[in-house]
């Protein structure tokens, strides 16, 4: 896959000022395959490498059936809900160019249906939909493409390919109104509160096109013709881009984003002001800032000086007493905490919020229907002994006698958390998660 490397081929007369920026000699032709990755942060030209950043986000996450919610924040002029050149088969899907079998679960496999321009940039968002139906899409969009809050149902469909394979069963997303939010809706809304209502807790995947900003170009050759076009001057850009990071800082969203993504999209987004919005986008979400190619930090995914401070000052934390924290009922949302069969609380640490805890009713083998326990703190509340005084209060005030937590092996500190909180260790070889139940029985016993 590669695009075309006349100058005449690209709408964006500047391009070469972003190509220069983004560094390594990048030519035209190679821009279809450019990214850079850094810990958190994927940057990328085309946001088909969004799927790609999320594939590798559920491996290290265990796949798809250790997720109990999970809302995709989709910051875009576009929907991206397009049908991809992929079969959908008995083994999962099939590459239509190159015959090859692709799965979410293996990252490999979506790198090369990318490569193939079987997944494209507008037909990223809706493979992920299909793998993971729980997943809720909040689409932050700007007019004239986005007027008012609409909600909708999430719907995935056949669609028959026409061209490479006739007949070849392809999936397509297709949005059907309804109305509220949760597990398997979508809403599109132009507004910044409505695009975060409700969200109380992770894990969340942050994917910003920055075509959202400025989409001066659509991918159309005359663009100067177009009366209602959105070309937004560089210092109301960084103006939106504050009051979106403030937005999400406010309600304590930041430190339950779990991987970002951010797509420059040429042809769109114009190259003039790639670099600055780039910088401020970065700064504003404490992320790794890029300059002249080369990043200050991060992107050879070794810890870098501020890192390591940051990791000492966690363990240098102190303690808290019992006295200073509070949790506070909440009215949850589908998928985290909502509903008859779901419990909510804030956690509130000096009467400020340090995260959430909810309690969820699922249906997951190897135990079956079960109550399922999550905890989310902010960074900054992190390691001070909240979250064990927490799980354990929770688990107290529930309505259910038997409450397990799911986590990964490797998440150390959860596992100590819930242990201290009365949590038994009950995993099995098998089982590629930590699994620890609470019983109200033997915790009273214990107490």
């Amino acid at each position: 896959m590669s695009w075309p490397s006349g100058r005449e081929r690209h709408i964006d007369d500047k391009l070469d000022l972003g190509l220069d920026w983004w560094g390594k000699g990048l030519k035209r032709e190679e821009m279809a395959r450019a990214r850079r990755r850094s810990p958190k942060l994927l940057r990328c030209l085309y946001d088909s490498w969004t799927l790609a950043s999320w594939s590798e986000w559920l491996k290290r996450r265990g796949g798809t059936e250790t997720l109990t919610s999970l809302v995709l924040l989709h910051v875009d002029d576009h929907r991206d809900l397009g049908s991809p050149r992929i079969e959908r088969n008995e083994a999962g899907w099939r590459d239509l160019i190159t015959n090859r079998q692709i799965s979410l679960s293996d990252p490999d496999t979506v790198i090369e249906a990318i490569e193939s321009g079987a997944i494209g940039m507008g037909s990223f968002m809706t493979p992920f939909l299909a793998a993971v139906p729980l997943a809720e899409v909040r689409h932050l969009c700007q007019p004239p493409k986005a007027v008012a809050t609409r909600d909708f149902v999430i719907r995935i469909e056949d669609n028959s390919d026409d061209l490479l394979q006739p007949g070849a069963s392809r999936p397509v997303a297709t949005l059907e109104p309804s109305s509220g939010t949760g597990a398997g809706h979508y809403r599109l809304t132009p507004d910044v509160d409505d695009w975060l209502e409700g969200i109380q807790g992770g894990p969340l995947l942050l994917h910003i096109d920055m075509d959202y900003f400025n989409n001066r170009y659509d991918g159309d050759s005359d663009w100067r013709e177009r009366p209602a076009r959105l070309d937004t001057p560089v210092e109301k850009i960084f103006a939106q881009i504050t009051m979106l990071t403030q937005a999400l800082r406010r309600r304590g969203l930041l430190e339950v984003i779990e991987d970002v993504v951010f797509a420059f999209s040429p042809g769109f987004f114009p190259a003039e002001l790639w670099a600055k919005v780039d910088r401020h986008l970065a700064s504003c979400l404490g992320l790794d800032t890029l300059e002249g190619g080369t990043a200050r930090s991060g992107l050879s995914g070794h810890a870098d000086k501020g890192t390591r401070n940051k990791g000492k000052a966690r363990k240098n934390r102190v303690l808290i007493s019992e006295d200073e924290v509070e949790l506070v009922r909440a009215k949850g949302t589908k998928g985290r905490g909502g509903g008859a069969d779901g419990e909510a609380w804030l956690i509130q640490l000096g009467g400020k919020r340090a995260g959430q805890v909810f309690i969820n009713l699922i249906d997951e083998s190897p135990i079956g229907k079960h109550a399922s326990i999550q905890i989310y703190l902010n960074i900054t509340s992190q390691g001070r002994g909240i979250g064990s005084l927490c799980y354990r209060w929770a688990c107290e005030r529930s309505k259910y006698v038997v409450i397990y937590a799911h986590m990964q092996k490797s998440n150390i500190a959860s596992a100590r958390a819930a242990e201290k909180a009365g949590f038994i260790d009950e995993t099995s070889a098998q089982e590629r998660q930590k699994l620890m139940v609470w019983r109200r029985s033997s915790s009273a016993a214990s107490a």
